[in-house]
């Protein structure tokens, strides 16, 4: 059972208890340590993050990632797609 099904409710609390439980309680105690999100289209690319460095927007070119923005906190998707990659 992978974290992403706890938290995305996967598994109903009214079925499973002792499952929203513990995601009320332990889980939000959890800082994620490896995050990657893909943006696909023509201007593609991939916000990363290993925890505890920055926050990356990386793009590949001929299989090599090239990292295009950095910065301490987490952007939001909406302007990494709209103002980020396609600005690179």
């Amino acid at each position: 059972m992978s974290m992403k099904c706890l938290l995305s409710g996967y598994y109903p609390p009214f079925f499973y208890p002792k499952l929203a439980t513990l995601s009320k309680t332990f889980l939000p105690m959890m800082e994620t340590v490896y995050y990657i999100h893909n943006f696909k289209g023509r201007n593609g690319g991939t916000l990363f993050r290993c925890y505890p460095g920055p926050w990356k927007v990386l793009r590949k070119v001929r299989n090599k990632y090239i990292c295009l923005h950095q910065q301490d906190v987490m952007p939001s998707l909406k302007e990494v797609a709209l103002d980020i990659l396609p600005s690179a």
